[in-house]
């Protein structure tokens, strides 16, 4: 466009382009106002805070046209219009300012050199299109350049960019959480059991560690609890196989071999007790150990208690049962053979087996047992013989001139002793 053309002229930073005075550059502007139709004319440059620089188009043909006319000398006597070639400053107020025009901000219809122009009064460089529309595709570089910039700064550096997720293993929870956040990364916690990390410290994450990421993108952190502590549960009155189904159920592990105990109080197969005991918190791997009891210890009766007095046999019988004393039964029996005060018999029988806890009894002699002699003196040999027979007791009879009267005349054991059943009793019959 004209007037653009015209600038880039008078402005050239090469001096052989630019109008060698003020004659050529006044040809200049004239000939791209004669140029200019009345659409082009009447635009004007939106100028932000300076609208009173814009000079009507009106104003500026007037001044133009005075530069042709003859001028008044000057304060020292000096003629300006006397050299066509010499120009003078015009000082119409704030019309003669100079403003930067936005580039586009004036259009104006390309056209030819009017033929009337004289064209050998000045050379006049032609403006070069080539130049400015080489200088537009520099603009429009320039811009694709910025915009490419910023794009690749945005998504290489900037908000836009991705982010590494950083090893944060073993790290505290939260110092593992400020790492992710202060990557624009967004933090999900869950916890775990763990026997080596220790509590609160961070096992993984997911993604892993070392993964690109678009910020704002979502991390699962997953956080120790150390290790699982449980409690050991009861076993009261349980048989081993119950005791074992309640550890599994309480998260712990029953060691595979169990102890065995006697126990006169717990039956045969129930746990007397465990390791580590009920009640007790522990780590979930730690092994619990049963004690079984396999009931009363069993014993073996002594077979030479017969004949021993009845109070060391009693003793004795309390420490091998493990019973009080008042758990064995004492019976006095007359004996013949044990004399009294001595153990005849003890149940259960000496030899044979019993169970700590079982309860005993003995038979402890009394002795003979002893009858009244009965007086059969002066009765018949027969009737005294039967009497004391039926009273367990043995007749001899000593004949006196051959106990022709069949009389009881003595007896050698005087009536209303007391003898042992069996006592020999002779009796003189006359």
């Amino acid at each position: 466009m004209e007037v653009d053309e015209l600038v880039a002229t008078l402005t050239s930073r090469d001096t052989a382009r630019r109008p060698a005075d003020a004659a050529i550059a006044l040809t200049l502007v004239r000939r791209t106002l004669a140029g200019l139709d009345s659409r082009a004319r009447s635009l004007r440059a939106d100028v932000e805070g300076r609208p009173e620089l814009l000079v009507p188009i009106e104003a500026l043909e007037h001044e133009l046209a005075d530069l042709d006319a003859p001028q008044d000398a000057d304060a020292s006597g000096s003629p300006d219009g006397d050299d066509p070639a010499l120009t003078r400053a015009l000082d119409r107020g704030p019309g003669t300012g100079t403003i930067a025009l936005p580039v586009g901000a004036v259009r104006s219809p390309t056209r030819p050199v009017p033929d009337g122009e004289a064209t050998d009064t000045v050379a006049v460089p032609a403006p070069r299109r080539r130049r400015r529309r080489g200088l537009g595709w520099l603009v429009v570089l320039l811009v694709l350049l910025l915009a490419g910039g910023a794009a690749a700064w945005y998504f290489l550096l900037g908000p836009g960019s991705p982010v590494t997720v950083p090893d944060v293993t073993g790290a505290q929870r939260a110092a593992a959480e400020r790492s992710l956040t202060d990557l624009e990364l967004r933090v999900t916690t869950s916890e775990r059991f763990d026997d080596d990390a220790p509590a609160g410290t961070v096992l993984e994450t997911d993604p892993a560690a070392g993964t690109s990421l678009a910020r704002g993108s979502d991390v699962a952190v997953v956080v120790s609890l150390g290790v699982e502590m449980l409690e050991v549960p009861a076993f009261t009155d349980l048989t081993r196989e119950e005791a074992e189904a309640a550890i599994t159920e309480a998260g712990l592990t029953a060691a595979p071999d169990v102890e065995e105990t006697e126990d006169r109080t717990i039956p045969e197969g129930v746990v007397v007790a465990s390791d580590p005991a009920s009640g007790q918190v522990v780590a979930h791997d730690t092994p619990v150990r049963l004690t079984v009891s396999t009931g009363p210890r069993v014993v073996r009766i002594p077979e030479n208690y017969g004949g021993k007095q009845a109070e060391v046999v009693q003793n004795d019988l309390v420490n091998l049962l493990d019973i009080p004393l008042e758990a064995i039964t004492v019976t006095e029996v007359y004996s013949d053979d044990v004399p009294a005060g001595s153990v005849v018999s003890v149940t259960p029988a000496g030899g044979q087996e019993a169970r700590q806890g079982d309860p005993a009894a003995l038979e402890v002699s009394l002795g003979p047992e002893l009858f009244e002699v009965p007086d059969v003196q002066g009765r018949q040999i027969g009737e005294a013989t039967r009497i004391l027979e039926d009273a367990g007791f043995t007749v001899e009879e000593n004949n006196v001139l051959g106990g022709f009267f069949g009389t009881v005349r003595q007896q050698d054991v005087a009536a209303g002793e007391m003898r042992r059943r069996g006592t020999v009793i002779t009796l003189t019959v006359v």
